[in-house]
């Protein structure tokens, strides 16, 4: 591919100079030795060469400002850079990873291979600060600087230059604090990299802070604080924070323990003693303490070159002060000295937001870094595994869970491993206590086993080797998600640039005696905390002595030890209990082989073609000659043919049609979605001993598709090994074992979805909604509420569940696509065997023509509709308000599939700014458009404004808008179109995105995927701009449906809020 050129005059941030194309064939950085000092005239320093993956074929460059800023470049563009002869260093494995290498290259092509173009820019910096560092006095100042810093600075003055400049290119930008890290990234065409940088930079070089912006953006972060209220993940973290210590023992009391901060921030701890110019006090003093440049990490990436992106860089930010002072040190406070010990070891119970019944059990472990972790690593999948003799096949089996997930993160503090499990809903609290105590005393069992057997060399190679495959064979990810890993990685590995691509992949050494102390932490009930959620008032359960409230989330929980019986078992496990676990088997399935099946990679296709078109099976092929990884992607779509003429049909269509009855009997609506619901639940006993094995199934009522996606080598013998698993995968997909116990099962799954969406602002239009079913059922997508399904799902029989799957298999066509590395033969037989057991016994129909996918749209009334009503959570403060605006009659002149998205891409940045910054009605602003209309969604804390005044509010914003309209020059037009017209061109990364896109072309019978230029070139200027303008003036008239949910406000609590409330 040709080398796009970039302006290099310095000085400029005119988007013309960066349009104009100049000679630039930046090269490689040269080979600097370890002991050689950078030129004192050079304003950076070259660093060592970052190792890269075997399949990865962008460039990498890794430089140091004078200033300290570390940067890591990184070019898409393809060049003549000699990588076979860099010093590639292999860390040991349990396969020769010298004939890896060669088996892989042996097989490369010796023609030139497609790449996926992507015209997109990507960076993220990292800034070594977090809510750690939140001075006691002002709690949440971290998360607060990082609102403010980018509104507006001494070179970019205005307020809203960053998010106009980037969003009105077709960009994006965000930010997050975590509790060490600081993350800005943005992503933007290539065109305009160069001008948001200079942007970025200068929000750390000369930030403008000013008191009125400041003002207005505490009460966003006011209203995120209430928004995350209604989170019970939000809810376990602070648990977790009121259970650190206050102060450390090596530290005067003055110094507060990290762990213990409360990280949001809020009006209380942002307002409360505090008026605006100590604010701007803190703010100003916190920012010149620790936004300094040599604790900053950017990771750049688009398709320009090296030196490119290296004079982008330092011309950018060269000027980023350097303080000199190194980031707080917080090791009086690791490990267990974090945590108050007479607050661990107990049991915890909280109410949960949505009504579901969960334990979570929390462990205290030390902090690590870079390749320490493998401790942590190596207990999380020795508790996450799922085969023979794992707590997870216990619980399950024994019906003590229905959901089972292990997770971990860590910091410099301290690691936490944690064990999440969804218990099953029952009305017996004394039959919930006692699954509570097996399940804890199972656990602690099996952490006995573990400290009894000790580290095993065998598991921990594994782990060694998956990480290894990982990292030299994943899928290309996108570049946004790929600088953020870079710019942590450089913070998590300081003084190791040669890691910084593989950081998160690093493994090292086996260390039994480290990985000992893990397994005997695992096993000591005072280093954890656990914590139960259930729902009901927890008044009716313990008494008022053991009650406490957290401070700043206020909510309840109670506090009781945990009972001696459960204590015993802990500490000395029943042995009979014991020897029904044991250590995950050997996986058969590491792969020692990559080279590609058929010997060579083969030329790329445009598109898939068909293989075969008979007995009922529609089978297409495409293979990879453009991401060359060992994988290979299998759909498969189960069609059923039956039309759809009601909601008892509804089980048997593929294809919705008009005359819909939403009261008919429901009996066999669900049975469908019961059927794919057990199909996840017993794939779990496939996949466990293999994890490239993902089944994935989506249930609509067009059609039904299951995806799996697994890996295929070359060597016979493994071969054999792949084909038992497809056979078992296609038995698991079409001969559920069907039981009485399964009925209950998925009406307990269908029960927590609708409770978990009762907490997401349902409203009773007569039915339960939430704002996602009312947005699918203006489009169509969605036939039947979940509320009906429920009560559908109540009145049915389990012989009604078994008379539905033998109607299932009769009627059953099969479409499917496989993609990747397979030969056309390869192809056949997978799906042959994968549908083999279907076969056997299925009538197969023809699969049905293009028009089977139809939609089904539903049209308004022309008048003005109103739906309101309380929010249903009592707990819950914030309101919402949906308004759907139907598009008035589109001009021939305009391409109907472009005016949705055309019209989506220009309201974001206005309404964002207008509604979310500038007004400050919520923190959660949406809009959505399509060529019928536009859905624009706002959140609004109750205690602060009407659902009337926001609803005025959104009206007034189109008003406004529509004046800009008419303003609206054919340069501007002009320079909009082009850049949506880029956004168009983005062509998949990776064989999934691929596979997707092959599956579309199939699913609805496209011969090739237009990209939309000429309808962008048709696109008239004068026919768009008057039908805006004459959309927007007069928008209530196009108005159909609003919305509106209050929330539960109490007008005693008014006392406490500075502001009134706005109706």
């Amino acid at each position: 591919m040709s080398k796009p050129t970039v302006g290099r005059s310095r000085g400029t941030d005119s988007e013309d100079d960066d349009d104009r194309s100049i000679m630039s064939d930046g090269g490689d950085c040269p080979t600097i030795a370890a002991d050689n000092k950078p030129d004192d005239d050079r304003p950076f320093e070259y660093l060592e060469r970052p190792k890269k993956a075997l399949c990865d074929r962008k460039n990498y460059r890794a430089i140091k400002l004078k200033n300290g800023l570390t940067a890591l470049l990184v070019s898409t563009l393809d060049s003549d850079e000699d990588d076979e002869g860099e010093d590639r260093h292999r860390v040991d494995a349990p396969i020769d990873s010298a004939t890896l290498t060669e088996n892989y290259r042996d097989r490369a092509p010796t023609t030139e291979i497609d790449r996926p173009g992507d015209e997109r820019a990507a960076c993220a910096l990292c800034i070594n600060v977090g809510n750690f560092s939140d001075p006691r006095e002002v709690q949440g100042l971290a998360h607060f600087l990082e609102h403010v810093i980018s509104m507006g600075s001494a070179k970019y003055p205005e307020e809203n230059e960053w998010d106009r400049f980037i969003r009105g290119r077709c960009g994006s930008a965000h930010a997050d604090t975590s509790r060490e890290r600081t993350k800005f990234h943005f992503q933007i065409h290539s065109a305009h990299l160069r001008p948001a940088l200079d942007r970025l930079a200068n929000f750390f070089i000369e930030p403008r802070l000013t008191k009125d912006a400041l003002m207005r953006e505490r009460e966003s972060v006011d209203n995120e604080f209430h928004m995350d209220l209604m989170s019970d993940g939000n809810r376990l973290n602070q648990l977790v924070r009121s259970a650190a210590s206050t102060t450390s023992a090596d530290r005067d009391a003055t110094t507060m323990n990290p762990a213990a901060k409360f990280s949001c921030g809020n009006a209380a701890t942002l307002r409360d003693g505090l008026d605006e110019n100590s604010l701007c006090s803190w703010l100003r003093s916190f920012q010149q303490r620790h936004y300094s440049a040599q604790r900053m990490t950017l990771a750049l990436q688009a398709p320009l070159t090296l030196d490119q992106l290296q004079e982008y860089v330092v011309d950018s930010f060269s000027d980023v002060p350097n303080n000199g002072l190194e980031a707080d040190d917080f090791s009086s406070f690791r490990g267990m000295r974090a945590f108050d010990p007479s607050k661990l070891g107990k049991l915890y119970e909280i109410e949960s937001v949505d009504g579901s019944s969960r334990l979570e059990i929390k462990w205290i472990m030390p902090p690590q870094t870079g390749e320490q972790c493998d401790g942590l690593r190596y207990v999380a999948r020795l508790l996450s595994q799922e085969g023979p003799g794992s707590l997870s096949q216990h619980l399950r089996q024994r019906k003590l869970c229905h959901e089972y997930e292990v997770s971990h993160e860590q910091n410099s503090v301290y690691s936490l491993l944690g064990l999440s499990l969804g218990l099953r809903d029952d009305d017996n609290d004394d039959d919930d206590d006692d699954a509570v105590g097996r399940i804890l005393e199972a656990t602690f069992a099996y952490a006995a086993l573990l400290r009894r057997l000790g580290p095993q060399r065998r598991i921990h190679d594994e782990m060694r080797a998956i990480a290894e495959y990982k990292f030299e064979y994943g899928d290309e990810r996108e570049a946004l998600v790929h600088v953020q890993r870079l710019s942590l990685n450089m913070q998590l590995h300081p003084g190791r640039p040669r890691d910084y691509v593989r950081g998160d992949e690093l493994c090292g050494p086996y260390e039994p005696d480290r990985l000992r102390d893990f397994l005997e932490l695992l096993s000591r009930p005072e280093a954890c905390l656990i914590v139960r959620l259930r729902s009901g008032p927890l008044e009716e359960r313990h008494r008022v002595e053991d009650l406490r409230l957290e401070p700043w989330y206020g909510f309840g929980y109670a506090v009781s030890e945990v009972p001696e019986a459960v204590l015993r078992g802990w500490r000395d496990p029943p042995e009979s209990l014991v020897r029904e676990f044991a250590l995950p088997q050997a996986n058969p399935y590491l792969v020692t082989d990559f080279r590609p099946i058929g010997g060579t990679i083969s030329r790329g296709e445009d598109r898939p073609r068909r293989v075969s078109n008979s007995h009922g099976l529609d089978l297409w092929y495409k293979p990879d000659a453009t991401h060359r990884r060992p994988t290979c992607s299998v759909y498969l779509h189960l069609g059923i043919s039956t039309p759809l003429r009601s909601l008892r049909s509804y089980t048997r269509n593929a294809a919705p049609v008009r005359d819909i009855h939403p009261r008919d009997d429901a009996g066999r609506a669900v049975r469908r979605e019961a059927r794919w619901h057990l199909v996840r639940h017993f794939s779990q006993r496939v996949r466990h001993r293999h994890q490239s094995l993902r089944l994935q199934s989506k249930s609509t009522a067009a059609a039904r598709r299951s995806r799996e996606e697994r890996r295929r080598f070359r060597q016979d013998h493994q071969r054999g090994r792949v084909r038992r698993r497809e056979n078992r995968a296609g038995q698991v997909l079409l001969q559920l074992p069907l039981r009485s116990r399964c009925l209950c099962l998925v009406r307990a799954a269908r029960v927590r979805n609708i409770s978990s969406r009762r907490s997401s602002y349902l409203i009773d239009v007569p039915y339960f909604l939430s704002r996602s079913e009312i947005h699918s059922s203006l489009s169509g997508q969605s036939l039947w509420l979940s509320s009906e399904k429920r009560s559908a799902l109540e009145r049915t029989r389990f012989e009604h569940l078994v008379d539905f799957a033998k109607q299932l298999s009769r009627q059953v066509y099969v479409e499917a696509l496989v993609q990747g590395n397979a030969t056309p033969h390869d192809a056949l037989a997978t799906v042959l065997r994968s549908c083999g057991h279907l076969a056997s016994r299925v009538f197969y129909r023809t699969p049905p023509g293009p028009d089977r996918y139809q939609p089904l749209r539903r049209r308004l009334p022309s008048n003005d509709r109103l739906f309101k009503t309380n929010n249903r959570n009592p707990l819950d403060v914030n309101s919402v308000v949906m308004n759907y605006y139907a598009t008035s009659a589109i001009p021939p002149e305009l391409s109907l599939s472009l005016v949705g998205e055309f019209l989506e891409m220009l309201l974001q940045e206005p309404l964002f700014n207008r509604i979310r910054r500038q007004e400050q009605l919520g923190y959660i602003v949406i809009c959505t458009a399509n060529p019928a209309g536009v859905i624009v969604t706002v959140y609004t804390p109750a205690y602060k404004y009407s659902t009337e005044y926001v609803d005025r509010r959104i009206d007034r914003f189109f008003r406004r808008f529509s004046r800009r309209m008419r303003d609206l020059t054919r340069a501007e037009f002009d320079v909009l179109r082009e850049c949506y017209r880029r956004t168009r061109r983005i062509e998949p990364l990776n064989l999934e995105a691929d596979a997707d896109k092959s599956w579309y072309m199939i699913k609805n019978r496209v011969q090739q995927l237009q990209d939309g230029d000429d309808a962008l070139r048709r696109f008239d200027f004068a026919a768009f701009r008057d039908w805006m303008v004459d959309y927007t003036s007069c928008i209530r008239k196009y108005k159909r449906l609003s919305v509106q949910v209050e929330g539960n406000f109490d007008e005693s609590c008014s006392e406490d809020c500075d502001t009134l409330r706005i109706t």
